[in-house]
This record gives structure tokens, sequence and C-alpha cells, in this order.
């Protein structure tokens, strides 16, 4: 989401709150290999436990191809080319808005949520650059997500570097089209980020059970949790949960993470 959505505090990149490039999973083990302000709320949080082990030398990060309607939802979330802030922690964030990768045409729909009855959570990418878009059961864009030249953010870790874990690139929530009476406004919680490859889906199991899943396209997924009402489920409070990387019903590799409460149903 580009700006902050209306009628909620954000924490990052408007209405995509950011750890940007903090890892916080440490990697138990592995199977089978297969309303915001940009100057003050853009700085990256105080980096997590980090793994020990590296990440992935890779070749050059190749975007993917996109169809006529992934081009489309971007044309859609995207109005005008974005306003690129740095990961430097600088106050105020450092501004790129020309180069490689900064424009719209440069931006791919990398990852895509579970659809819900409320819409679905799309996370967009450049080389250079991602934000995430919000889009209703109708496929609109949330007003915020429909400004001009809405707030992107560089990769904090390069994408030629594929992580051992998972590598949460942006977190955080808000609510929308707070002009509909409390009851049809909608919140969204949302996690998002990259995992090894070869992965098609992520399950995240709380120590009570519960556990919500999250689809994988090429590393990059979308965790996200909706609901109705005027306010969004609190995203201060983490919980450790365990994580599994699957294909198909094969699991490849388990990991220990902290992820929002609010995110677990």
């Amino acid at each position: 989401m580009g700006g902050g959505l209306r009628g909620a505090a954000w924490v990052g990149v408007g209405a995509a709150a950011v750890a940007a490039g903090t890892l916080v999973v440490v990697l138990i083990s592995a199977g089978t290999s297969g309303s915001s302000d940009p100057a003050t709320d853009l700085q990256p949080p105080a980096a997590g436990p980090r793994s020990s082990a590296p990440p992935i030398r890779d070749r050059p990060f190749v975007l993917p191809r996109d169809t006529a309607g992934q081009r489309a939802v971007v044309r859609a979330c995207m109005i005008g080319d974005p306003a690129i802030y740095s990961t430097t922690g600088k106050r105020p964030p450092e501004l790129k808005t020309t180069g490689p990768g900064t424009r719209v045409s440069d931006f791919r729909v990398l990852a895509t949520s579970v659809r819900d009855s409320r819409g679905v959570t799309v996370l967009l990418g450049s080389k250079v650059a991602h934000r995430l878009c919000l889009l209703d059961a109708s496929g609109r864009p949330s007003p915020n997500d429909h400004l001009p030249h809405a707030p992107a953010r560089a990769w904090a870790v390069p994408l030629s570097e594929v992580p051992n874990e998972v590598l949460f690139d942006q977190r955080g929530g808000g609510t929308q089209f707070t002009d509909r009476p409390p009851d049809e406004q909608v919140w969204e919680s949302h996690s998002a980020g990259r995992v090894p490859p070869g992965g098609t889906r992520l399950t995240f199991t709380a120590p009570d059970g519960r556990t919500v899943e999250a689809p994988v396209t090429d590393r990059f997924f979308v965790l996200r949790r909706s609901g109705y009402g005027p306010e969004v489920p609190r995203l201060e409070e983490m919980v450790q949960v365990a994580v599994k990387l699957y294909n198909g019903g094969q699991v490849l590799a388990e990991f220990s993470a902290r992820i929002e409460a609010g995110l677990l149903e």
C-alpha cells in the first residue's frame, strides 16, 4: 500500500508497515532441497535476531514475466512513478526518483496473499524497490494505494541474495474505505517477504495450534488477515510460531519465527 490508509496508525511505507530486510527467523532444519509521514515512519526498526547462516549468493535476480492481468494490477495500484525511499536509516530518508527500477513499468506482481471475501493483498516489486497494494473484493485498490506517486521502499537485502530463512520485507496493517459505516469498514494486517527457493506455500503455527497459510511464488509471499470494523488488531504483540515451507505436500524446511499476533485467526 502506498500511503497510510485512513483511520489507522501505520508504521512504515504508508499502508505497508515495514521491518525492511530484517531477518527474524532462525533455521531449525532443512529437508530435501527443492496516514504516514515518510520522514518519520520510514525508518527501519531495530534489527531482530539474525541467523548465523549467511545468505546464498545467487545469480542476478530476473524479474518474472507478467501477464496482461498483472500489468493491469500494477497500473491500478501505481499512479505515476513511485517515490522510492532508502533503507539507510537517515532522517529524513533518502529519496530516489530516477534510474533503473524506479518507473511503474519496472514493477511486477511478485506475490499475492490468500484471497478472502474482502479482497487480497499484493506484493509489487522492481529490482530496486517494493510496495504492497490492497485490493478489495472487486479488485479496486484502497484509496491510499491509488494516490499519485505513492511511495515504495528500496530492498534492504538485495534480490541477488537468496535467504536461508524467512526474510520479512514489510509488516503492518490498517483500515481502509473509512467513508463507509463502521461495521462496513475493512481492516487488514500483513507480513510479506522472501523464503529459500523451491517452496509453494508457508504455514505459520502458534503454540496453541492456530495455523495460517501464505502462498509462495518464486520465493515471495504475503501473509494476510482481514476483517470488518474500524479497529485493526494490535500489531505490537508478537508470538512465536513454527514455520514450515512446503512444495506441494512435501516439507522442504522448518523454521522458528515471531510474527504479529494479529495475523493469527
